[in-house]
C-alpha cells in the first residue's frame, strides 16, 4: 500500500496515471480521486455498450 500527500491541482494527472493500472490498483482515498477513477472507468465501459 502506497500513501502520501497529494496537492489538490494533481489529482486529474494521477488519475490518469493510477487508471492505466486497470483492475490491481483500487483508491481509497481521497474520495475526489476515486470519483475521478470511477468516471473514467465508466467512460471506457460506455464504448462497450
Amino acid at each position: 500500500m502506497w500513501a502520501g500527500k497529494i496537492p489538490a491541482g494533481e489529482l486529474p494527472f494521477l488519475s490518469r496515471q493510477l487508471f492505466a493500472f486497470g483492475p490491481v490498483l483500487k483508491v481509497i482515498k481521497p474520495v475526489e480521486l476515486q470519483e475521478m477513477v470511477k468516471r473514467r472507468a465508466g467512460v471506457l465501459l460506455g464504448l462497450y455498450e
